[in-house]
């Protein structure tokens, strides 16, 4: 009996309770606040699309970059969260839209350094005249954070939308929209 009752009496020792559970949810809150994290700072990235060439009134060109009027619109956009605290890095995202002379087709599928550095110039420039004092040093040329859809994926993802949106209107809970119900690959 004394034999039992000390045996109980070390084990006790070492118990140690187990940690309670984490309230529902909880473990992937980390990786939404990083998910959410990236969104914001992929808002600071200006895209290709976002450019044009400068024109002249008879159709020739000067040469130069301007930013379309959405691009103009996005950079005023940055302009006002970077004055409201936002320490996100502003990305020029690099083209791959150049031709290459000498090559047997002539696609418009490379880089151009020369080309990315002017549209950062303007987009220096801009959030410059915009009040933003550290522009030059805020301002980069890199890949988009965000990888655009392919034509295919696009296509895939805009059926699923629609189908989604019919059998929301419709009742039903449809298993091809939205939270990814149409498979991953």
């Amino acid at each position: 009996m004394l034999f039992a009752t000390g045996c109980h009496q070390t084990a006790s020792m070492f118990y140690q309770p187990p940690t309670p559970a984490q309230m529902l949810g909880q473990s992937v809150d980390q990786f939404n606040e990083v998910q959410e994290r990236n969104a914001e700072a992929a808002k600071f990235t200006i895209y290709v699309h976002e450019f044009d060439e400068n024109f002249s009134e008879d159709g020739k060109s000067y040469g130069g970059v301007r930013l379309t009027e959405d691009g103009e619109d996005h950079v005023r956009q940055i302009a006002s969260a970077i004055r409201g605290g936002a320490h996100f890095p502003v990305v020029i995202e690099r083209g791959w839209t150049s031709t290459r002379g000498g090559t047997a087709w002539n696609y418009p599928v490379h880089l151009n350094a020369e080309l990315d550095n002017r549209r950062r110039e303007v987009v220096v420039r801009a959030l410059a005249h915009m009040g933003i004092a550290d522009a030059a040093q805020r301002v980069s040329v890199a890949p988009a954070l965000v990888h655009p859809l392919s034509g295919v994926e696009g296509e895939n993802a805009y059926r699923r939308s629609l189908n989604s949106g019919q059998n929301q209107q419709s009742g039903g809970f449809g298993g091809g929209g939205g939270g990814g119900g149409g498979g991953l690959r």
